[in-house]
Protein backbone atom coordinates (compact mmCIF):
# COMPACT_ATOMS: atom_id res chain seq x y z
CA UNK A 1 0.00 0.00 0.00
CA UNK A 2 1.19 3.10 -1.06
CA UNK A 3 1.92 6.49 1.64
CA UNK A 4 -0.82 7.94 0.70
CA UNK A 5 -3.22 5.22 0.54
CA UNK A 6 -2.07 4.57 4.35
CA UNK A 7 -2.81 8.43 5.10
CA UNK A 8 -6.44 8.10 3.33
CA UNK A 9 -6.98 4.71 6.07
CA UNK A 10 -5.87 6.41 8.92
CA UNK A 11 -8.28 9.47 8.19
CA UNK A 12 -11.18 6.93 7.91
CA UNK A 13 -10.39 5.14 10.80
CA UNK A 14 -10.04 8.78 12.44
CA UNK A 15 -13.09 9.62 11.06
CA UNK A 16 -15.24 6.72 12.36
CA UNK A 17 -14.16 7.00 15.20
CA UNK A 18 -14.30 10.90 16.40
CA UNK A 19 -18.21 11.45 15.77
CA UNK A 20 -18.57 8.37 18.38
CA UNK A 21 -16.50 9.63 21.10
CA UNK A 22 -16.96 13.70 20.86
CA UNK A 23 -20.23 13.70 19.50
CA UNK A 24 -21.58 15.62 22.24
CA UNK A 25 -21.53 19.58 21.53
CA UNK A 26 -23.31 20.51 24.67
CA UNK A 27 -21.97 19.75 28.62
CA UNK A 28 -24.79 17.54 28.66
CA UNK A 29 -23.86 15.32 26.42
CA UNK A 30 -20.19 15.63 27.16
CA UNK A 31 -21.32 14.54 30.84
CA UNK A 32 -23.24 11.95 29.41
CA UNK A 33 -20.40 10.36 27.56
CA UNK A 34 -17.86 10.95 30.48
CA UNK A 35 -20.38 9.08 32.84
CA UNK A 36 -20.24 6.03 30.24
CA UNK A 37 -16.91 5.72 30.09
CA UNK A 38 -16.38 5.84 33.58
CA UNK A 39 -18.99 2.91 33.67
CA UNK A 40 -17.77 1.09 31.11
CA UNK A 41 -13.97 1.10 33.01
CA UNK A 42 -15.61 -0.38 36.11
CA UNK A 43 -17.07 -3.20 34.20
CA UNK A 44 -13.44 -4.18 32.32
CA UNK A 45 -11.33 -6.13 34.00
CA UNK A 46 -7.97 -5.82 31.46
CA UNK A 47 -5.81 -2.72 33.39
CA UNK A 48 -5.60 -0.55 30.37
CA UNK A 49 -8.32 -0.75 28.80
CA UNK A 50 -9.98 0.39 32.05
CA UNK A 51 -7.17 3.04 32.49
CA UNK A 52 -8.31 4.66 28.46
CA UNK A 53 -11.76 3.99 29.38
CA UNK A 54 -10.94 6.59 32.47
CA UNK A 55 -8.61 8.71 30.92
CA UNK A 56 -11.05 9.11 28.12
CA UNK A 57 -13.83 9.77 30.63
CA UNK A 58 -11.74 12.52 32.28
CA UNK A 59 -11.15 14.44 28.97
CA UNK A 60 -14.92 14.12 28.11
CA UNK A 61 -15.39 15.85 31.75
CA UNK A 62 -12.85 18.62 31.05
CA UNK A 63 -14.66 19.33 27.85
CA UNK A 64 -17.62 19.88 29.44
CA UNK A 65 -16.50 21.70 32.32
CA UNK A 66 -15.38 24.38 29.90
CA UNK A 67 -18.40 24.68 28.11
CA UNK A 68 -20.56 25.39 31.07
CA UNK A 69 -18.70 25.66 34.77
CA UNK A 70 -22.01 25.96 36.46
CA UNK A 71 -23.23 22.73 35.08
CA UNK A 72 -22.71 19.75 38.44
CA UNK A 73 -23.08 16.88 36.33
CA UNK A 74 -19.42 17.80 34.50
CA UNK A 75 -18.21 17.95 37.74
CA UNK A 76 -18.97 14.82 39.20
CA UNK A 77 -18.44 12.93 35.93
CA UNK A 78 -14.56 14.26 36.44
CA UNK A 79 -14.65 12.98 40.24
CA UNK A 80 -15.96 9.69 38.79
CA UNK A 81 -13.21 8.98 36.31
CA UNK A 82 -10.34 10.68 38.47
CA UNK A 83 -11.54 9.21 41.47
CA UNK A 84 -11.62 5.59 39.34
CA UNK A 85 -8.08 6.26 37.92
CA UNK A 86 -6.48 7.14 40.90
CA UNK A 87 -7.63 3.21 42.45
CA UNK A 88 -6.57 1.08 39.40
CA UNK A 89 -3.61 0.11 41.61
CA UNK A 90 -5.44 -0.53 44.69
CA UNK A 91 -7.55 2.12 47.18
CA UNK A 92 -4.28 4.42 47.44
CA UNK A 93 -5.30 8.04 47.75
CA UNK A 94 -1.75 9.31 48.17
CA UNK A 95 -1.08 12.27 45.66
CA UNK A 96 -2.31 15.31 47.52
CA UNK A 97 -2.55 17.17 43.71
CA UNK A 98 -5.00 14.84 42.51
CA UNK A 99 -6.59 14.47 46.14
CA UNK A 100 -7.37 17.73 45.79
CA UNK A 101 -8.65 17.66 42.33
CA UNK A 102 -11.33 14.88 43.34
CA UNK A 103 -12.38 16.72 45.94
CA UNK A 104 -12.76 20.22 44.29
CA UNK A 105 -14.58 18.33 41.76
CA UNK A 106 -17.15 16.68 43.95
CA UNK A 107 -17.99 19.46 46.65
CA UNK A 108 -18.46 21.87 43.08
CA UNK A 109 -21.03 19.99 42.48
CA UNK A 110 -22.54 19.43 45.36
CA UNK A 111 -22.43 22.87 45.76
CA UNK A 112 -23.93 23.59 42.39
CA UNK A 113 -26.99 21.03 42.89
CA UNK A 114 -27.20 20.54 46.86
CA UNK A 115 -29.66 17.41 46.21
CA UNK A 116 -27.47 15.82 43.57
CA UNK A 117 -28.05 12.03 45.46
CA UNK A 118 -25.28 10.85 43.43
CA UNK A 119 -22.59 13.12 44.56
CA UNK A 120 -24.35 13.07 47.97
CA UNK A 121 -23.57 9.58 47.92
CA UNK A 122 -20.25 9.64 47.02
CA UNK A 123 -19.28 12.22 49.27
CA UNK A 124 -20.90 10.03 52.66
CA UNK A 125 -18.77 7.06 50.71
CA UNK A 126 -15.37 8.88 51.21
CA UNK A 127 -15.96 10.47 54.14
CA UNK A 128 -16.52 6.82 55.90
CA UNK A 129 -13.60 5.63 53.58
CA UNK A 130 -10.99 7.82 54.29
CA UNK A 131 -8.96 8.58 57.36
CA UNK A 132 -9.70 11.34 59.73
CA UNK A 133 -6.63 13.26 58.72
CA UNK A 134 -7.90 13.40 55.33
CA UNK A 135 -10.73 14.68 56.26
CA UNK A 136 -12.39 11.47 57.20
CA UNK A 137 -15.86 11.64 59.33
CA UNK A 138 -17.99 7.88 59.61
CA UNK A 139 -21.09 9.78 61.69
CA UNK A 140 -21.30 12.40 59.14
CA UNK A 141 -20.80 10.25 55.94
CA UNK A 142 -23.36 7.65 57.21
CA UNK A 143 -25.87 10.62 57.63
CA UNK A 144 -25.34 11.29 54.10
CA UNK A 145 -25.87 7.78 53.10
CA UNK A 146 -28.79 7.39 55.36
CA UNK A 147 -30.41 10.46 53.09
CA UNK A 148 -29.24 9.26 49.74
CA UNK A 149 -31.27 5.50 50.77
CA UNK A 150 -34.02 7.45 52.28
CA UNK A 151 -34.76 9.45 48.69
CA UNK A 152 -33.92 6.88 46.70
CA UNK A 153 -35.14 3.77 46.50
CA UNK A 154 -32.63 2.51 43.95
CA UNK A 155 -29.37 3.98 45.36
CA UNK A 156 -27.01 0.74 45.33
CA UNK A 157 -23.82 2.23 46.24
CA UNK A 158 -25.14 4.48 49.52
CA UNK A 159 -26.46 0.67 50.53
CA UNK A 160 -23.23 -0.94 50.12
CA UNK A 161 -21.66 1.98 52.41
CA UNK A 162 -24.08 1.40 54.65
CA UNK A 163 -23.16 -2.39 54.90
CA UNK A 164 -19.82 -2.03 55.33
CA UNK A 165 -20.09 0.22 58.10
CA UNK A 166 -22.31 -2.11 59.92
CA UNK A 167 -20.33 -4.70 59.12
CA UNK A 168 -17.51 -2.70 61.03
CA UNK A 169 -19.68 -2.35 63.67
CA UNK A 170 -20.84 -6.06 64.46
CA UNK A 171 -24.08 -5.04 63.22
CA UNK A 172 -24.40 -8.08 60.77
CA UNK A 173 -28.25 -8.14 60.55
CA UNK A 174 -28.80 -4.30 59.39
CA UNK A 175 -25.54 -5.36 57.14
CA UNK A 176 -27.47 -7.98 55.77
CA UNK A 177 -30.68 -5.74 55.30
CA UNK A 178 -28.79 -3.04 53.65
CA UNK A 179 -26.80 -5.60 51.46
CA UNK A 180 -29.33 -7.65 50.51
CA UNK A 181 -31.26 -4.80 48.62
CA UNK A 182 -28.09 -3.56 47.08
CA UNK A 183 -27.26 -6.77 45.54
CA UNK A 184 -31.37 -7.00 44.31
CA UNK A 185 -31.00 -3.63 42.98
CA UNK A 186 -28.04 -4.28 41.12
CA UNK A 187 -29.05 -7.46 39.81
CA UNK A 188 -32.62 -6.14 38.52
CA UNK A 189 -31.39 -2.89 37.01
CA UNK A 190 -28.48 -4.48 35.26
CA UNK A 191 -25.99 -2.75 37.22
CA UNK A 192 -23.25 -4.64 35.68
CA UNK A 193 -20.48 -1.98 37.17
CA UNK A 194 -21.86 -2.61 40.67
CA UNK A 195 -23.02 -5.86 40.75
CA UNK A 196 -19.65 -7.83 41.58
CA UNK A 197 -19.20 -5.90 44.37
CA UNK A 198 -22.84 -6.29 46.21
CA UNK A 199 -22.48 -9.97 45.33
CA UNK A 200 -19.49 -10.74 47.06
CA UNK A 201 -20.52 -8.32 49.88
CA UNK A 202 -23.59 -10.17 50.76
CA UNK A 203 -21.64 -13.44 50.39
CA UNK A 204 -19.50 -12.28 53.02
CA UNK A 205 -22.18 -11.14 55.51
CA UNK A 206 -24.18 -14.09 55.00
CA UNK A 207 -21.29 -16.42 55.70
CA UNK A 208 -20.40 -14.46 58.93
CA UNK A 209 -24.07 -15.01 59.97
CA UNK A 210 -23.96 -18.44 59.20
CA UNK A 211 -20.32 -19.31 61.02
CA UNK A 212 -21.46 -18.22 63.94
Amino acid sequence: MSGFYKVMACLIIVLMWAPIVWAGTSAIELSQQSMEQCQKGRIATDREVRARHFELGKQLAEEAMQLDKQYPNGHFSFFCNLGEQMRLDGEVLSAALEYHRLMDALNTAIALNPDYLDAISAKGMLLVRLPWIMGGDPEKGEVLLKRVVKEDPTAINARIGLARLCVERGDQQDALFYARDAYNLAKNRQQLDLLPEAQQLLAEIQKTIVSR
